[in-house]
């Protein structure tokens, strides 16, 4: 499990200035609208992560012979495909939503038990749970794709996401999910070094889409989807209040820098809530970002020892 993390690390960390050169030579940069010059940026550089999930998964398929990893980069691929449509031509967030429903579907062949623990209790719900491995797999994934557009704050956030539900799975030992989330968090870590603040690349919907799906899969085959719902709920958060103003936010314009502190837009989400309280720069604004993150990873890892 540590060679694969390891691998999707060094990985990604040699494709991601080769992904930003390939994208800038093309012309795909987008502005950074949060900094007083708004640079332009390389976009699409989450294919720097997806291209090194996609070898160590098809590595692992091989090597393990297991097919639930071609079942994962079946959801990775599709996501990511959705993402590139998303980057190059454009797509309503409604659409996104819609089109996600279809990337769970290879998932649904890999369900042996339609429960889900509530630590508590559990609920079986029975053939209703193939529906909605379906919507979590779309809403996740659009989640961790709206919680956005902030340096860092999606591969940041991804990546403690990710790695609260590896230990997770390290206590109620669930070795297949330790991997593909490992790896994830440590490709999101390596892709952090050039994406945080200030960024030299974007990740674009290209990577921003398959975080989310790649986490819903895991904690789809791991078994600790409510979990999982710990873990994401910043992404998810932002996902139902996104909802709230049905995906329109774009409409109301971005926030504000005045002198390097952020003015939110007239809506609510969880930057917004953020910038609207608290005098934050955007570095400060995406640390507080990841500590909530971090909050809900804690109370995850807490929740599996209560499961076990």
């Amino acid at each position: 499990m540590i060679l694969y993390a390891v691998s999707a690390f060094v990985i990604t960390l040699m494709l991601t200035p080769k992904v930003a050169q390939m994208m800038k030579k093309h012309g795909i940069m987008g502005k950074d609208v949060h900094k007083p010059i708004q640079p332009e940026i390389p976009e699409m550089g989450g294919l720097s992560y997806i291209l090194s999930l996609a070898i160590v998964f098809g590595l692992a398929f091989f090597l393990l012979n297991d097919t639930t990893f071609g079942a994962v980069l079946s959801v990775i691929l599709l996501s990511a495909l959705i993402g590139v449509y998303d980057d190059i031509k454009g797509l309503t967030q409604a659409k996104k939503v819609v089109l996600t429903l279809f990337v769970g579907i290879p998932l649904l062949f890999f369900v042996k038990d339609t429960s889900v623990d509530f630590v508590l209790f559990s609920v079986n719900f029975s053939s209703s749970y193939y529906i909605l491995v379906l919507l979590a797999v779309s809403a996740c994934s659009n989640a961790t794709n709206i919680l956005a557009g902030f340096n860092g704050e999606e591969a940041g956030l991804g990546a403690i996401a990710s790695f609260s539900l590896g230990v997770c799975c390290i206590v109620l030992n669930n070795q297949l999910p330790q991997l593909l989330l490992f790896s994830l968090s440590a490709s999101l870590i390596a892709f952090l070094i050039f994406n945080k603040y200030p960024a030299h690349v974007f990740p674009g919907d290209i990577g921003t889409l398959p975080i989310g799906a790649l986490i819903a899969a895991s904690v789809v085959i791991g078994k600790i989807e409510f979990l999982g719902f710990i873990a994401l709920l910043p992404a998810i958060t932002e996902f139902l209040l996104k909802l709230g103003v049905s995906f329109k936010g774009k409409e109301y314009g971005p926030t504000k820098v005045v002198k390097g502190r952020l003015y939110p837009p007239p809506y609510v989400s969880v930057a917004n809530v953020l910038t609207r309280k608290f005098p934050l720069t955007e570095k400060t604004l995406v640390i507080m970002l990841w500590s909530l993150g971090g909050i809900c990873g804690i109370i995850s890892v807490s929740a599996a020892f209560l499961i076990k």
